[in-house]
């Protein structure tokens, strides 16, 4: 039985477990309660632990989404007595960076005009969200900027939206929120949406950088690669040699046919990583738009039957289409093995099929260390969990690269006590900058 009475605890929901799949897990251990309690009080970052008396498991939260799913219900969860959702770290917008010293993001503070911005849709908790906000500012070029949108369906806490649009002018968060779904072109909205947001907040700004919230940097140099070859857009010779569902709705699709038409040039790439210029991503917006309008009379919206057909990942298909078909751009020379592997910047594992696989850290530190190719400085897919050994090693790669030095020499894991305490504490400041909120929706 859920035992409500925990010094310094209180009883979250007797039957939930916290966060097993909102990436705010920072640790597991086997044993029993007065043990998981025990490892939780002494972090400052556990600010939620869930612990099951039928499989004697304990996970240790930063924050909380309750799922009562198959043998999630067999777990108990616990939040921290009298702990505040509402704390904000110091923010401004402007001349000065935040007041709080501690806070990591005043390290990302720089004055310069942004001429590249990172679009990067994200729905995990919001220490996940930090994590990737540090990493992206860590390894991009100060005159490079970082748009969130942040999923309809997930609650983050005013306070920690504030923060992340507020703190320094290279960090914005997307004021338009659409409830994004995988394997739907809602991922591909997103963008547009961030890319119009961009060209608001930065009107400088010169190129779009499209990416994932479980890819993360490991090189800096991007902004080199994308200023010299402009966009990422390839042409792929035989479309129907692939057979997995999104291809197949793809041949059924009449905006894809449309995009195709005026040049016949298929185009079919992994989205991560890919690049336009900001121009070029407007005008697109502009076409999908009037498409909308000519096919059902109404606006493009996130309810619109064009974004939310199932199986249709739009972001790997149009466009690039668009910008080799419509906008005469050359076809990029593929520089990969992998079937969909163009000259985006991101070294992704697996094929459509691999939801599940993730790329190893011998993998990650073989791309941190240039051996995958010169044109790779990101990594795809990372688990969202929080202690895996290859988000340790990254937020190590990340929190060396914001002090200024090479990302541990791309070591291929986090074995030294001096690292594992780095880490440790770098987690947990991530947690506290991020105010560690409840998220109340399981997605």
């Amino acid at each position: 039985m859920p035992n409500a009475t925990l010094l310094g605890f209180e009883l979250e929901h007797a039957a939930a477990d916290c966060c097993r799949y909102n990436g705010a897990r920072i640790g597991s251990l086997a044993g029993a309660l007065a043990t998981c309690h025990e490892q939780c009080a002494a972090r400052r970052s556990c600010l939620y632990f869930s612990w099951s008396d039928r499989w004697q498991r304990c996970h240790m939260c930063a924050a909380c989404t309750l799922n009562t799913v198959g043998s999630k219900a067999t777990y108990a969860s616990y939040r921290r007595a009298g702990r505040s959702s509402t704390h904000c770290s110091g923010s401004s917008r402007g001349g000065t960076p935040p007041a709080q010293a501690r806070d990591g993001l005043a390290l990302y503070y720089y004055g310069l005009p942004i001429r590249l911005a990172v679009s990067l849709p994200v729905y995990g908790a919001a220490p996940w969200v930090e994590l990737l906000v540090r990493n992206t500012l860590s390894f991009a070029q100060p005159s490079s900027g970082l748009m969130l949108h942040l999923n309809a369906q997930t609650a983050y806490s005013t306070c920690a939206v504030a923060r992340w649009n507020q703190s320094v002018p290279r960090l914005a968060v997307n004021p338009v929120r659409i409830p994004v779904r995988r394997a739907t072109g809602l991922i591909l909205y997103a963008h547009l949406s961030n890319a119009k947001a961009i060209s608001r907040r930065w009107p400088q700004c010169e190129y779009v950088v499209l990416m994932a919230s479980n890819a993360f940097w490991v090189r800096p140099g991007m902004e080199a690669r994308v200023v010299t070859l402009r966009h990422s857009a390839t042409e792929i010779r035989n479309l129907y040699r692939f057979t997995y569902a999104g291809v197949k709705s793809i041949r059924r699709d009449p905006v894809y046919a449309a995009l195709v038409a005026p040049k016949g040039k298929y185009s079919y790439m992994w989205h991560e990583g890919t690049f336009y210029p900001i121009e070029l991503v407007l005008r697109f917006a502009d076409y999908l738009d009037a498409w909308e309008r000519n096919a059902s009379g109404t606006e493009l919206s996130a309810s619109s039957r064009l974004l939310t057909r199932p199986n249709l990942p739009a972001e790997e298909y149009y466009l690039n289409a668009f910008a080799i078909n419509h906008a005469g751009y050359a076809p990029q020379p593929w520089h990969g093995a992998q079937e969909a592997q163009g000259t985006q910047l991101c070294w992704r594992i697996g094929s459509q099929t691999m939801y599940n696989h993730f790329v190893t850290v011998d993998r990650a530190a073989r791309v941190c260390a240039g051996k995958e190719g010169a044109a790779y400085f990101a990594v795809k897919r990372v688990e969202r969990v929080l202690d895996r050994p290859l988000t340790e090693l990254l937020a190590l790669w990340t929190l060396r690269q914001t002090q200024g030095g090479a990302p541990a020499g791309c070591a291929s894991s986090v074995a030294t006590r001096e690292a594992r305490l780095a880490v440790t504490a770098f987690v947990d400041e991530l947690v506290e900058a991020s105010a560690g909120q409840h998220i109340n929706t399981f997605y």
